[in-house]
């Protein structure tokens, strides 16, 4: 029974004594926050609703931070997004042009495919690369137009916080020619 107690004892001891590691995992969600506000207010255009039907990718299913170096995909160790890129996008989206919800009702519908949303670290640049593809159709699914959008953002330092500060530019500027494109198209 002593030593029964003794090495629970001794195990209680080295567990509140070891090394304590700090959150490796950054997922960066506080600070990708693209700095756009209600980009659908600064028109005057009375638009119906859109619908987001869906933000989908092929490669960006789960919330591992992909990047590329020299040629060479992988996934960062210790750092995740708070979600995968197409939820974070279909977030960011429905949060800052207004007229785009979760209608299934809607006028209009929109998909998004999301080809790529990773940092590119090679010799010579290191850049955070956003490339998508918007859909938009009537009720009956009939294609009305499509537009692909493509961001290259350069960043200097190899570091979480100008890798997320790139990606929350590329995000912004996505944001900002979608509701130009939509406008456009639906006036």
């Amino acid at each position: 029974m002593k030593k029964i107690v003794f090495f629970l004892l001794l195990g209680l001891f080295l567990a509140s004594c070891s090394v304590k590691v700090k959150n490796v995992n950054n997922t960066g969600y506080n600070y990708l926050q693209p700095e756009v506000s209600n980009v659908s207010q600064k028109n005057e255009i009375k638009i119906n609703s859109v619908n987001l039907d869906n933000v989908e990718s092929n490669r960006l299913k789960n919330n591992y931070i992909l990047y590329e170096s020299n040629g060479v995909y992988n996934y960062f160790a210790y750092s995740k997004w708070i979600n995968s890129p197409p939820t974070m996008l279909k977030d960011f989206i429905l949060e800052n042009i207004k007229y785009i919800k979760q209608d299934p009702y809607a006028k209009y519908r929109l998909k998004i495919l999301l080809f790529n949303y990773e940092p590119h670290f090679n010799n010579k640049e290191s850049f955070f690369y956003f490339k998508a593809r918007a859909f938009l159709y009537n009720s009956q699914y009939e294609l009305l137009a499509s537009k692909m959008f493509d961001y290259k953002k350069d960043f200097k330092k190899n570091t979480n916080e100008s890798m997320l500060d790139a990606a929350g530019k590329a995000t912004q500027e996505f944001l900002e020619n979608l509701n130009e494109w939509l406008l456009g198209v639906l006036k």
